[in-house]
């Protein structure tokens, strides 16, 4: 498909949770290197050339509208986020248009994804005949984000509600999925608390402030 083809294929990222374990209130808006957190998620999907980039909100939308500044992004309102991840899956997936063929899907909370890491998912994707779920693996077993997820998979995502978001469906489709080799861990961290923005600063040599 290559570069250019990559409007095809559009990002997702959710930033619909209410951040209950993060006691500094939104931790999507918390700085890290002089930008939000979500910002470094969303700058990896444009650095790698997707076009159609997808955030969805919840509460707090005209913040993380604010948040994002310049960013190309078009923004998705979740009116029953509390009720959890699922309901932002397919609230987004639904105002996909439908020139798209696939979708990458990621939590807002995810600064470690990398231009990298997204540019060659899609090229496993791509490789796989656009007709398989992929996601990355690291070498201890656990899954990591974003998962790239086909058109053909669009209904089951539009109909995604409750907290789990996506994880049960990807056990339904166990046989789908073909699982990238990727080390770095960075594809399995995201920020709940405090306490992991905090180490995450400190691993980035950053200031302890928020």
């Amino acid at each position: 498909m290559g570069e250019a083809g990559r409007s095809c294929i559009a990002a997702l990222v959710l930033a619909a949770g209410s951040s209950t374990r993060f006691a500094a209130g939104n931790k999507l808006l918390a700085e890290v290197s002089g930008k939000p957190l979500i910002a470094w998620t969303i700058t990896a999907f444009v650095e790698a050339g997707i076009s159609s980039i997808f955030v969805v909100t919840g509460p707090e939308p005209e913040r993380v509208q604010s948040a994002l500044g310049e960013l190309p992004v078009q923004f998705v309102r979740n009116p029953n986020h509390l009720a959890g991840m699922g309901g932002s899956i397919a609230a987004g997936v639904a105002a996909l248009g439908e020139d798209i063929a696939a979708v990458l899907i990621s939590p807002g909370d995810m600064p470690g994804i990398s231009a990298e890491l997204v540019r060659s998912l899609i090229s496993a994707f791509e490789a796989g005949g656009g007709e398989r779920i992929v996601r990355p693996l690291l070498p201890d077993g656990r899954p990591g984000h974003p998962v790239v997820w086909p058109r053909r998979f669009f209904p089951k995502l539009t109909q995604l509600s409750g907290p789990e978001g996506g994880r049960t469906l990807l056990r339904e489709l166990a046989s789908e999925i073909e699982q990238m080799p990727w080390s770095d861990p960075a594809v399995a961290l995201d920020i709940d608390t405090v306490e992991e923005l905090e180490r995450y600063r400190a691993a980035k040599q950053e200031p302890h402030n928020s």
